[in-house]
């Protein structure tokens, strides 16, 4: 009799418990198996295929290990030594970027040129953090040597002409002249800008960055902080490090008035082979390495 009364008295207990059961879980299955953490993935840039992680800030790097990534746009002559991966050296991992100019080469654009531009989208007044490592090569057959009468540029940030413009000089471009780097840099806030122009203004500006006699035969690295912009208003600035030390902090404009923005280029840029009878060059051929490339 007792455990009749027992019994009977634990069922609303039973059934209560069966209720709060059914509130807290739906099914069995979710309450032996909690709902999985969020998975964070990479995501493959639409526009142009780059890999990279959501909420970083890098847009583009290349170690060039094994092939060039597909944002690069080659502007080179249609030869096998113009540009191509060599193990000959490295910063990183096995491998680099090979670029040779020759005298001989033909005109790619009507210059004299051998290079990769980088198809990365930059807005017109964009802050961007570029960094890559250059090569002189140092002794035999492709001795950076000295060229007394000649220059070239071994990287550059060009614009984009608007409708109805002219193609300008580069913004920004690194040069080595007479046994130095030389920064050259541009800038106009005109809606139409032409060199002429630029010139007669006096917005041509060359600073000197140095020996390079001494970084022959290694990899330099080199940083460039930019915000871009033709307006004070804008602030604009450069900052220019060479392996981590710093040499230019350049408040300013820095480029021309365009719709879009400038795209960074490496490689070889020879404008005296250009020249025909007034080519002051005495050399017929440059090489230059480049190592880890990166955008932020």
């Amino acid at each position: 009799m007792k455990k009749r009364v027992l019994i009977i008295c634990l069922i609303p207990v039973l059934v209560a418990l069966a209720i709060y059961i059914t509130k807290c879980c739906s099914s069995i299955s979710e309450c032996s198996n909690p709902p999985e953490p969020a998975v964070t993935t990479p995501f493959i840039n639409p526009v142009y295929n780059i890999l990279a992680a959501p909420g970083t800030a890098i847009i583009f790097h290349d170690d060039f290990e094994g092939r060039l990534q597909e944002s690069w746009y080659r502007e080179m002559p249609d030869t096998a030594y113009s540009g191509s991966i060599s193990g000959n050296y490295a910063l990183s991992g096995s491998s680099s970027l090979r670029i040779e100019l020759n005298k001989s080469d033909p005109p790619v654009n009507n210059s004299k040129r051998s290079g990769l531009t980088l198809l990365v989208e930059n807005g017109p007044l964009q802050e961007r953090t570029y960094s890559f490592a250059t090569l002189l090569p140092n002794g035999g057959d492709e001795d950076f040597a000295l060229d007394p009468e000649g220059s070239e540029v071994i990287a550059q940030w060009h614009n984009t002409p608007d409708p109805g413009e002219q193609w300008t000089y580069p913004p920004l471009a690194l040069h080595t002249y007479e046994g130095h780097y030389e920064l050259w840099r541009i800038w106009d806030d005109a809606a139409i800008s032409t060199d002429q122009q630029i010139m007669d203004k006096g917005q041509f500006v060359r600073h000197n960055l140095g020996s390079y006699l001494e970084d022959k035969g290694r990899f330099v690295q080199w940083t460039f902080i930019i915000k871009w912009g033709w307006l004070d208003s804008q602030n604009p600035r450069i900052q220019v490090f060479k392996d981590g030390a710093q040499l230019l902090d350049i408040k300013g404009p820095n480029t021309t008035n365009d719709i879009k923005g400038v795209k960074m280029q490496i490689g070889i840029s020879k404008w005296d082979w250009s020249q025909g009878a007034n080519d002051t060059s005495i050399l017929t051929r440059r090489v230059v390495y480049y190592d880890s490339v990166s955008v932020k």
